[in-house]
């Protein structure tokens, strides 16, 4: 039986982990399973939550998933604000890295962007494909930042276009319905995307 829930200092719903999930998430995993969490019944999915032990100690913030087995998503390990600047960010770091990889500009004509978990932005995937980019919301919390995570995007790397590839079955998982089209369309400004 999980052990009552301390407040925290944030608004966050607290999320509160078994032994078994506290060593999982030492050991380095970055999701955890629903059978490992006492969760507030009021979560409706997509919601970033803040993680503690049976104790109270804070752990992390996830993003929360109410339908999927696995229940919650690794954002940070720190008690910082998950808003608009934490997601610039990430974005940021997880482009520049793919920068520090592949320096060549001839190379970096196709590329995975962002990686979902292993950039902790868990459930999104953004590829390059020349001046274009594809992505992909494959969990509720990302896909309700659908629009966000576009704009995002867009303001950092300026792309011709941004096309929505969510016609893939993880989704179903997670109780998404299949969804493709285009985010953003835009004459090229002469280069498309910066160093692409």
């Amino acid at each position: 039986m999980l052990g009552s829930i301390q407040a925290g200092t944030s608004d966050e719903p607290t999320v509160v982990f078994s032994k078994r999930a506290v060593d999982r998430l030492a050991e380095g995993h970055v999701w955890i399973y629903r059978s490992d969490v006492a969760a507030p019944a009021n979560l409706s999915g997509g919601e970033v939550v803040r993680l503690a032990d049976e104790r109270g100690w804070f752990l992390g913030k996830a993003f929360y998933g109410s339908r999927s087995q696995i229940a919650v998503r690794l954002l940070t390990r720190e008690d910082e604000p998950v808003d608009e600047q934490f997601f610039v960010h990430r974005l940021a770091q997880a482009i520049a890295l793919r920068d520090v990889v592949r320096p060549d500009p001839e190379r970096r004509q196709a590329a995975r962007l962002v990686h979902g978990e292993a950039d902790l932005l868990p459930g999104l995937i953004v590829d390059r494909y020349a001046d274009c980019l594809s992505m992909q919301t494959l969990i509720e919390a990302t896909d309700a930042r659908r629009e966000l995570f576009a704009s995002l995007l867009e303001r950092l790397l300026a792309p011709r276009a941004i096309v929505e590839r969510n016609d893939v079955r993880v989704r179903a998982h997670e109780g998404l319905e299949p969804r493709k089209g285009m985010f953003a369309r835009r004459e090229p400004r002469g280069g498309g995307i910066p160093g692409g």
